[in-house]
């Protein structure tokens, strides 16, 4: 870097940066350096602040300059300590302070210019500062053509989270929490929810899954509020709490589970229609037929197990009544399956429960896929003791 301040053509300023500079840290030793060195100069130079005619110019840009090399080091020296600064260096571009100041010097009593205080100035960097934003990827960061910056150059990513919370409801129970990286839409947070969250519900499902915010109420009071899944994006954002909760709750575990028995009745698929074998007496009788009773299964698996003992030619404990006539075409119907049919037979096999007050069968309802997997759900939908349960069994050729 030099400087040629000539007394009658003005001043002659040539600078030329470093092609790489190796840190922000010593970047910033350079420049502290050079602008106190070059104001230095400026002092020394000056005859004596006797010989100098001030005038309010030289007062003003005085001022401004001292102003500037202050504020532009506190600049540097905080970028350099947060590793934001960013230099470029091939095409170097020249910033300073516009302005100048006249001094009188005694022994020629002409004017000249002295372009020292801003020979500091010079050395701002060719690029301004630039703080790369959070979400900026590394790979769109650059200090110079062609050149990628340094780890050390480059903030990490803000990290997107959302916190789901599934609060206890019952006295025994305790909230449960899950951190997952923000859902994009509000489908996408509820399989999250599941896949975290999901072993503690007793219906796991989406259709049963609803989310909701926490906020604060007018009265400062903290509520869970529902949120619209179509302004999922406009409600939640990173670091917020959601709260999981189910549409229907559903006992987990055996200890609500009431016990008895429920009657149990086949259905034969019709044209549009299932016909139920009766639950009561034949003839003329209608009363519930005791024979027709089983014991209320805790799970798909139990009631497999009850099936196959129902329609055996073994009695046992679960069934000790002889076989009721209104089963007798659902004896004939597995009476030759073997065990590896009715390993088959249960992923075809059908439960029903009805809706009809009584023993009606007239009205009835599928039991949801997830009963079949989940003992929870399957404990929720089975039938009371008292009512009817329905299954409808695949034919021989369906297996």
């Amino acid at each position: 870097m030099s400087f040629d301040a000539h007394r009658n053509t003005g001043p002659s300023l040539q600078v030329s940066l470093p092609t790489e500079i190796s840190s922000s840290r010593s970047r910033s030793l350079v420049f502290v350096y050079g602008m106190i060195l070059a104001y230095w100069d400026h002092l020394s130079r000056a005859d004596s602040l006797y010989t100098l005619k001030i005038r309010w110019r030289f007062i003003c840009s005085e001022i401004a300059v001292i102003l500037t090399l202050l504020s532009l080091l506190s600049e540097i020296i905080f970028y350099s300590q947060n590793g934001t600064l960013a230099f470029g260096a091939t095409k170097p571009k020249i910033y300073f302070c516009v302005g100048y100041h006249r001094t009188w010097r005694r022994l020629y009593d002409q004017p000249s210019f002295d372009c020292a205080p801003f020979a500091a100035l010079a050395l701002v960097p060719s690029s301004p500062m630039q703080l790369t934003s959070p979400n900026q990827s590394a790979a769109s960061v650059r200090l110079d053509e062609g050149q990628i910056p340094s780890l050390s150059h480059v903030p990490s990513k803000a990290k997107e989270i959302l916190t789901f919370v599934r609060p206890a409801t019952e006295k025994d129970e305790k909230d449960r929490h899950a951190l997952v990286a923000l859902p994009r839409t509000y489908n996408e947070a509820v399989a999250a929810a599941i896949q975290t969250l999901g072993r503690y519900m007793g219906d796991a499902t989406p259709e049963n899954v609803i989310l909701r915010c926490h906020i604060q109420d007018s009265e400062k009071k903290w509520i869970w509020a529902d949120i619209h899944p179509e302004n999922w994006q406009l409600i939640v954002s990173s670091g917020d709490n959601v709260g999981v909760f189910e549409r229907l709750k559903i006992p987990r575990g055996m200890e609500n589970f009431i016990q008895g028995k429920v009657y149990l009745s086949f259905g034969a698929r019709k044209p549009c229609r299932m016909e139920w074998s009766a639950v009561t007496g034949i003839m003329l009788s209608r009363e519930p037929d005791a024979r027709t009773l089983v014991r209320r299964p805790s799970s798909f698996k139990d009631a497999i197990e009850l099936l196959r003992a129902a329609t055996s030619n073994q009695r046992e404990a679960n069934y000790p009544f002889e076989r009721p006539s209104q089963w007798y075409a659902a004896h004939s119907h597995v009476q030759d399956w073997t065990d590896e049919d009715w390993a088959k037979a249960a992923q075809k096999v059908k439960f029903y429960h009805f809706t009809d007050p009584g023993l009606s069968t007239v009205l009835y309802l599928q039991f949801p896929t997830l009963a079949y997997t989940n003992d929870d759900l399957w404990r929720y939908i089975v039938p009371m003791p008292g009512h009817v349960l329905g299954v409808a069994l695949p034919k021989k050729e369906e297996l």
